[in-house]
């Protein structure tokens, strides 16, 4: 597990408010990352998706960078990749959301049973070793 306190410091620090303007985010969690969910045969493959690898800092990071969109620019470019992550986040009011973050930079963050919050980011890297 991977966990990051302290974010409000970080933000301070950096002069800028976590996006996206739904919500400010306090943590992150990390539950699992080097998910595979696409089909044999593609050009990613569980192996390769297993090095899709981030910290709680390099989400952070991604959650100032990303902006919140709607469902259908979401759906537009979502499914890019088959490689994605997963977790949750802390807002500055202390609410706690589950995410699901894909490499191609498109996050989900699951705000109640019926409502999300789309977001569209930077592509995310794979682990260099």
């Amino acid at each position: 597990m991977k966990w990051v306190c302290g974010i409000l410091v970080v933000l301070a620090c950096a002069g800028a408010e976590a996006k996206p303007t739904s919500f400010t985010v306090r943590g992150v969690h990390v539950e699992k990352d080097g998910l595979w969910g696409g089909q044999s045969g593609g050009a990613e493959t569980p192996e390769k998706c297993a090095h899709f690898r981030l910290s709680g800092e390099a989400l952070l990071h991604w959650f100032r960078q990303a902006n919140e969109v709607g469902v259908q620019a979401w759906r537009q470019d979502v499914g890019q990749t088959s490689c994605f992550a997963k977790g949750t986040l802390t807002t500055t009011k202390g609410e706690t959301y589950n995410w699901v973050l894909d490499r191609s930079g498109q996050a989900r963050v699951h705000t109640s049973a019926t409502t999300s919050v789309y977001l569209s980011g930077p592509e995310l890297p794979f682990a260099s070793n």
